[in-house]
């Protein structure tokens, strides 16, 4: 007489991992990892990664989220990520600028301009600042138009900072009218003298 049992076919059969879609929410953040980077460039996960990065604590799991997302390369999939600079954790806006960053301009760009229509005066002057540097013939005109509606001082500093780095002599007359709308704001003064200065020098 056998002193075990047989096995039954449920017990013989192979432990089988979750697909990776599932493994996203795993309490170890090492399979989270290991399942982002396993649904890397496939537009089907786009959602789930997506839904994952909005709550993902762990920095080295953000970082493989949005490595899966850069990967897929759509416009939703980057939208989704460029809309973390508005997030209120530090680590993810850190992470959202860190992946704009590898992002070639034109695209980059696109992505950011909605910013500045945010309601939010912060996320305004993250995205001008995501902007910094980045050079397109869509930047200059719509910098005007911000600096001719927004009431907040600190974001027109930055746009105006930004039109000097970015604009000719063709937009003097915005920062002149800046200057003139916001007389009491020094730094604001400042700042709009220092881009004055630099598109003169063009």
């Amino acid at each position: 007489m056998p002193l075990l049992q047989p096995r039954s076919r449920a017990d013989q059969a192979p432990h089988r991992m979750p697909p990776p879609p599932a493994r996203l929410s795993a309490a170890d953040p090492a399979a989270r990892r290991r399942a982002a980077q396993a649904l890397a460039g496939q537009p089907a996960a786009m959602a789930r990664l997506l839904a994952r990065l909005a709550v993902e604590p762990d920095r080295a799991v953000r970082a493989a989220l949005i490595d899966a997302l850069l990967a897929i390369g759509s416009d939703a999939a980057l939208g989704g990520v460029a809309a973390l600079l508005g997030a209120e954790d530090p680590g993810m806006r850190a992470a959202a600028f860190e992946a704009m960053a590898r992002i070639d301009d034109a695209r980059t760009v696109a992505l950011l301009l909605p910013l500045l229509d945010d309601p939010d005066a912060e996320r305004r002057l993250r995205g001008l600042a995501a902007l910094a540097g980045r050079r397109d013939h869509r930047l200059a005109g719509r910098l005007e138009r911000l600096l001719a509606e927004e009431q907040d001082a600190n974001v027109c500093a930055a746009a105006a900072d930004l039109l000097g780095e970015q604009g000719d002599r063709a937009a003097l007359p915005a920062l002149l009218r800046l200057k003139a709308r916001f007389r009491a704001e020094p730094f604001l003064q400042y700042a709009t003298d220092a881009a004055i200065a630099r598109l003169r020098e063009r």
